[in-house]
């Protein structure tokens, strides 16, 4: 029996979270990138412009990347043989 604790699984949450928030996948920034150099109309590529400074900030200030306003749903898979302690009292 695997004993975790609902804290451990609420931190490593919110670590993951914190980093998706802030970091864009390399393929989609490389695909951005890719957009914004062959790109001719002028509107188009201001807002294409606009995204990647605001991935650029994102990633070098930390802060979240402003292209999502949804909401985390999470799933999580635990396995018969885990024993998890601390129910109901795990703060993110």
């Amino acid at each position: 029996m695997i004993e975790i604790s609902t804290q451990q699984i609420a931190d490593k949450i919110a670590q993951t979270i914190d980093k998706i928030s802030c970091e864009v996948e390399d393929s989609c920034y490389k695909a951005l990138s890719h957009a914004l150099d062959i790109e001719d109309n002028k509107t188009t590529k201001f807002a294409l412009s606009v995204m990647k400074d605001n991935f650029d900030i994102a990633k070098s200030e930390h802060r979240p990347v402003c292209q999502d306003t949804g909401m985390v749903v999470i799933f999580l898979e635990i396995g018969n043989k885990v024993y998890l302690t601390g129910i109901g009292r795990a703060h993110v």
